[in-house]
């Protein structure tokens, strides 16, 4: 009886184990190998035990010990699909001051500077799941997500898509100047469409474009509903949705195709010489919108 008893725990923790293993930062991976390490030598001690005596029960321990294993590892594969919701802050009454300033937002699938875990990952793979896109099936995900890690680990540990980012961000405020209140948001992480649209109406702008960067019409829904999660719009707020950058106009290739390219390990790259031609185009559109 105690033998089914430990082959249950190592199971059912070597299983869960192994999917922190290969979803967790780099800084976490010592913890989890060495705690997977522990969960696998029980049952292997276990079954060696058993071998002693009798190798056919040791032979079913081991099927035994890897079933519980797979259980395991799927059901924790299935509940860190499901993370990564965002947390949308909604604003319900209208701002007490008034600015003529206009919000600019650049609306991207931002990707973070370092490996922090999987869930703005996650996030992205449900969504291109719910379009019909081509993702990895759950219960091969936590590969994926490695994949990513080893991905980052290629470039240096430092994606330096969100650095081009804030450069872009930076460049453009400063050509159009005072009057502009120029911001950078994310579609999966912080900071959200909905996020600084409250802190711009916050702060009295009544007017805020909203220009993608990269996004195909198809990725735009998670925007659209930024915006009315934000309430915003009911506060006074006009949103203006200015044509965005995308195909042959936008030089990093389509997020879909980052993530393809991450989620395979290979490092994806940002060519600095492309943000002139970004700026120009971006504060033409802007321009033309509020003529």
């Amino acid at each position: 009886m105690w033998n089914r008893v430990f082959l249950l725990v190592s199971g059912i923790a070597s299983g869960w184990t192994l999917v922190g293993l290969l979803t967790v930062p780099r800084d976490q991976l010592k913890t989890q190998a060495w705690r997977l390490s522990v969960s696998l030598a029980v049952g292997i001690f276990v079954i060696v035990l058993l071998f002693v005596s009798s190798p056919q029960a040791a032979l079913t321990a081991s099927i035994t010990l890897l079933f519980c294993i797979f259980i395991a590892y799927a059901a924790k594969a299935r509940q860190v699909n499901k993370e990564g919701e965002l947390t949308l802050p909604r604003m319900n009454d209208r701002p007490l001051i008034i600015s003529t300033d206009i919000g600019v937002l650049l609306v991207s699938e931002d990707e973070p500077t370092e490996y922090k875990g999987l869930v703005p990952w996650a996030l992205r793979f449900r969504r291109r799941e719910a379009r019909g896109q081509a993702v990895p099936h759950w219960l091969m995900r936590p590969l994926a997500f490695a994949r990513i890690r080893t991905a980052y680990r290629a470039m240096g540990s430092r994606n330096p898509l969100h650095g081009w980012l804030i450069h872009l961000v930076e460049s453009l405020a400063a050509r159009l100047g005072e009057g502009f209140v120029v911001r950078g948001a994310s579609l999966s992480s912080e900071p959200t469409v909905a996020a600084l649209l409250v802190r711009l109406a916050e702060k009295g702008l009544t007017r805020v474009c909203l220009v993608s960067l990269g996004l195909s019409q198809d990725a735009l829904e998670p925007m659209y509903e930024q915006v009315s999660l934000s309430g915003a719009r009911e506060c006074g707020v006009q949103v203006l949705y200015i044509p965005g950058l995308e195909g042959e106009k936008w030089p990093l290739g389509s997020p879909e195709e980052r993530l393809q390219a991450l989620s395979q390990g290979k490092a994806v790259a940002v060519s600095q010489d492309a943000v002139p031609a970004v700026l120009d185009d971006l504060q033409d559109r802007i321009t033309a919108a509020l003529a």
